[in-house]
């Protein structure tokens, strides 16, 4: 074969394989948008990558745990079941449709950012431990599994030549994880003050958390969550000397930053 044979294969062979990686990706991100309008949800923005498109739903802090949770386990549960179709019915064609599908299914969802399955990690724990140490947990474990990635993807392209699927997603997640940090924490906050107006679609539940005057403000917010509403009861010698709502501590950080104790809102 003639060197610029060769050539045209190699080129025509990873432009085939990077348009049929941005279909799956899509059948991937259609699926989140058919799942969003199911709960009345538009999409208010599409990111194209070098790889795909991310989407960006709005007013997501709306719906419930369970219906989070459709929208974010759609992209990839997608993926996964045509790869199982794709795999049973067409086992001896295809190959590289199901492998592709198998991967970003698998792939999204790792518990980092920002695949979806970092998003189901928030959703399960922030009820648990707090949306802020959560988002915390979260950016330390998808730094670990970008490192790792990085690792395999070296070890990958000494094995397999021009192979760099695996650098190029490491480097990539460790590049989004700073921006990200800085998103999360905004639409968290954002989520929080409009809480109070999504009450008419939902109930929360009210969970009480006793602190003193001195507790540190940080402390407090560390532990709200989307899926409940909590009251401040400050606690002093036994006694009750205040009851403080999430949304006037909201209000106070917003305004005031997450620095200072409790007995700031007091004298509010």
């Amino acid at each position: 074969m003639r060197m610029p044979d060769m050539l045209i294969g190699v080129v025509t062979g990873f432009l085939t394989a990077f348009l049929l990686a941005f279909f799956v990706v899509t059948i991937h991100e259609v699926a989140h948008i058919v799942m969003a309008k199911r709960y009345s949800l538009k999409t208010s923005r599409i990111n194209f990558k070098s790889f795909g498109q991310f989407i960006v739903i709005k007013d997501i802090e709306r719906l419930d745990s369970y219906e989070k949770f459709m929208v974010y386990i759609s992209g990839p549960l997608t993926n996964l079941i045509l790869w199982g179709v794709f795999a049973i019915f067409f086992r001896d064609s295809f190959e590289l449709f199901r492998l592709y599908n198998l991967a970003i299914g698998l792939f999204n969802l790792l518990p980092t950012i920002p695949f979806d399955g970092g998003r189901l990690f928030v959703l399960f724990f922030g009820s648990r431990i707090g949306v802020i140490k959560t988002n915390q947990l979260l950016v330390k474990i998808s730094k670990l599994l970008s490192a790792v990635m990085l690792i395999v993807g070296i070890v990958q392209f000494r094995l397999h030549i021009y192979n760099i699927s695996l650098i190029c997603i490491s480097i990539y997640i460790f590049r989004v994880i700073e921006k990200e940090k800085i998103f999360m924490a905004s639409d968290f906050y954002k989520a929080l003050m409009n809480k109070n107006s999504n009450l008419d679609r939902k109930a929360l539940k009210i969970e009480n958390i006793m602190v003193s005057s001195n507790t540190q403000i940080s402390r407090v917010v560390n532990r709200l969550c989307l899926e409940k509403y909590f009251i401040i009861n400050v606690i002093e010698q036994g006694n009750m000397k205040k009851m403080i709502t999430e949304y006037e501590l909201v209000n106070h950080v917003v305004t005031n930053g997450i620095r200072g104790k409790i007995k700031e809102l007091m004298d509010s």
